[in-house]
């Protein structure tokens, strides 16, 4: 099982980004810079800021989970192809699969982020710092409940 995080920006962060643009303050060039991802993998410093300003403006949300044996089975899942489509489950409203999201492997606890070419295994250190900052949310019926990441 694999947690997907998204930057998904509320109402009111949306029209802030409408009405400054993308570099016009922190949390929307937060959002320009984790949905473009215009580093290369491996630069682990450049990408860990990214996600760090991405979680500081409060823009990563977990939007599915997908059960799937691999990574490489993830991203085409989210994008509703491949064997295991029909193993996402959502969590909340969300976009497809995308550049900017990190993938976190609920048993492992490995954690990766999609670049615009693959994706870049993220430290350990730094996935647990994530999963301390970043709520994941188990549906119950009809209702997400709010966990305690490193619980999960």
């Amino acid at each position: 099982m694999f947690h997907i995080y998204q930057p998904l920006p509320d109402d009111d962060q949306v029209a802030e980004i409408n009405r400054l643009g993308w570099g016009g303050g922190p949390m929307p060039k937060a959002y320009a810079n984790i949905t473009t991802m215009f580093v290369e993998i491996g630069e682990d410093e450049a990408i860990e800021a990214i996600i760090r300003a991405a979680v500081e403006a409060n823009l990563m949300r977990h939007a599915m989970d997908v059960d799937a044996p691999a990574l490489a089975d993830v991203f085409p899942a989210t994008n509703g192809y491949g064997p295991h489509a029909r193993n996402v489950r959502d969590v909340i409203p969300h976009k497809s699969g995308s550049v900017g999201d990190v993938v976190i492997n609920a048993t492992t606890n490995g954690g990766w982020i999609t670049m615009r070419f693959g994706h870049h295994e993220l430290s350990a250190e730094f996935v647990r710092w994530f999963r301390t900052r970043v709520s994941t949310n188990i549906r119950i019926g009809e209702a997400a409940v709010a966990t305690a990441s490193q619980d999960c």
